[in-house]
This record gives C-alpha cells, structure tokens and sequence, in this order.
C-alpha cells in the first residue's frame, strides 16, 4: 500500500530537493530521524500554496535534538510552542516540528493520516506514498484511509472542499459513521474545545 517512488520525474525530483534544502539535509547533518509528511508535500505537487511545512520525528529524542540544534543556530528561532508542535522561522520560512506523536518511520506515520491525497512523505531517501495518492491527487478526491479523529476529519473535508476537492457519498458516510460510534467517546468532546493538530 505505501511505495517508495524510484522514476525520474521532473516535479517530484524537484519536490524531494526542496523539502531536504529546506530542512531534512540540516536535520539529517546531525543524524536526526525526520520526515516532512502531509499536506505540504500535497500541496507541492499539485502546484497549490503551501500553508504548513510539517516535520516528524522518530522518537521523542529526535525531536529534542532537533529542537536544540535549530534554537542554538541564530538563524532559527521558535515563534509558537504548544503540546502539538513547535513553530520554527528562518528568514521568511517557517516549520513545524511535531511533537504530537512519533512513529518508527515515515511509512508508518503516513498510514495514520485521514484522506489519501496527503498519504505522501518526503524524507532522507526520496518520496514516499500511498499507491493511491497520486490518482486521487489528479482527480482532487477525497478518499478515507482512516479516521482516528472524526471531527477533526471534518473540518478538513470542509477545508479541502473550499479548495475544489470533492467527497463522494461513501466518503461522507464514513465520516458520519464515524462520529456516531465515538458520539459517547471523550475524544469527541475533546476535539470540539480544541481541534487536534491538522496533517
């Protein structure tokens, strides 16, 4: 289900150095394991505004490392912190390392995300993706990989759709299921004070 691109392509070439000039090659200098995952490798590809640039990490260390080794470097300097992430700026870029939670790759970090079309991670080796991700990128269709927030899922179909994607029924049934098995569940009242962090 989740593949390693090994073609040629312009785009996704260009896409794959501009994530590790960005940032993966600094981190990656200083053996730190990271990714940058969702929806700005999204957005890159598909020639849209890139809004967020989010980077995992391995482990809680990983984090930690990078955290230290950006804020010791003058040209970085931290703008935003909550229990999600970290907003680093240098010069007129931004990042957001997460600290949300951490998996052993990027191949498992990815297979946690809501639609398909940000089933895509960028990280020391290449690009990564679900074998779908690029069909339902062209076709700007929101399918359901998983669902572990459901109102937070919402919010981002809602967001998605302003942006000209579509959903088809059997992806706006799965949302509404969705909410109604966790209706009773803490976790829905937690995401209506609070949305969780946005892939």
């Amino acid at each position: 289900m989740i593949e390693s691109y090994s073609g040629d392509n312009y785009t996704i070439k260009k896409c794959v150095n501009y994530f590790h000039n960005l940032i993966i090659n600094e981190l990656q200098s200083v053996e730190i394991n990271c990714w940058v995952g969702g929806g700005s490798v999204k957005s890159y590809l598909a020639s849209e505004p890139i809004y967020d640039i989010d980077v995992f990490f391995a482990t809680k260390e990983d984090y930690d490392n990078a955290y230290s080794h950006l804020i010791n470097d003058k040209q970085y300097f931290v703008i935003f912190e909550s229990d999600n992430a970290t907003k680093i700026q240098f010069g007129r870029k931004k990042v957001d390392l997460i600290c949300q939670s951490f998996y052993p790759t990027a191949s498992d970090c990815i297979q946690h995300y809501d639609f398909t079309i940000v089933m895509a991670a960028v990280n020391s080796t290449g690009l990564i993706y679900h074998r779908d991700f690029f069909i339902d990128l062209a076709k700007k269709s929101l399918v359901i990989n998983s669902i572990s927030n459901p109102l937070s899922t919402l919010k981002r179909l809602q967001k998605y759709i302003k942006r000209g994607y579509t959903a088809s029924n059997q992806t706006m049934m799965d949302i509404t299921k969705s909410i109604e098995e966790n209706i009773d569940n803490d976790k829905i009242g937690t995401e209506c004070n609070g949305d969780g962090y946005s892939f």
